[in-house]
């Protein structure tokens, strides 16, 4: 199974997610994520605690710049998105704040190093209603939230499960999906357990 892999020391300070976004974009959905990892840390020989990390979308924006520096100025600019074009898709696009592309693969990277950042999925089930033009299907899917960074010294891997909607009208296509899990991963050599979720709704021509 692909590692998810999401957490560093930017992580440690617990930096907030984004606010203020322009109108929703074509085509992509904008997705939001809430993480929070207990990873335990050796205080003295016979001594460990639990050390709480909050993760969040700006958080992992932070760390998409550094695997690609050249685009870092712009990923992490005020207003800067995180996005998937589809939920089943799994690839990852940061867009800035007037909808535009910034980084249109965000999920792997022609570095010789182990980053990689995704959604996958497994068996799903869904439920269809066509209703002359209002058309919706509605998927529940086993499914995985991965990221790991260049040098593998933080990563998580997320399982759980995720909902995802489409609805289409005459006027619009929407999607929307919902992903929640727990999973294992490492900090800087210490183990963490992970949890939390993501979300992503967008509109589609």
């Amino acid at each position: 199974m692909k590692k998810f892999k999401l957490l560093s020391a930017v992580a440690v300070a617990g930096l907030l997610g984004l606010s203020a976004r322009a109108a929703a974009p074509v085509n992509y959905n904008i997705v939001t994520v809430k993480l929070t990892a207990l990873v335990q840390t050796n205080i003295t020989e016979d001594s460990y605690k639990l050390m709480k990390i909050k993760l969040t979308t700006k958080d992992l924006l932070n760390q998409i710049a550094l695997e690609f520096p050249s685009n870092a100025a712009a990923i992490t600019a005020s207003g800067a998105q995180l996005a998937v074009s589809d939920f089943f898709t799994g690839t990852f696009t940061v867009l800035d704040k007037t909808n535009g592309v910034v980084l249109a693969d965000a999920s792997d990277s022609t570095n010789a190093d182990d980053y990689e950042l995704y959604f996958d999925y497994d068996n799903y089930i869904y439920s269809y209603s066509d209703k002359g033009s209002n058309e919706t299907y509605g998927y529940v899917t086993v499914s995985y939230f991965d990221y790991e960074n260049a040098n593998d010294t933080v990563y998580f891997d997320i399982d759980g499960s995720a909902t995802v909607n489409y609805k289409y009208t005459d006027n619009k296509d929407t999607e929307s999906f919902k992903f929640s899990g727990v999973g294992d991963g490492e900090y800087n050599g210490n183990e963490a357990v992970v949890t939390g979720t993501a979300k992503g709704r967008g509109t589609f021509d």
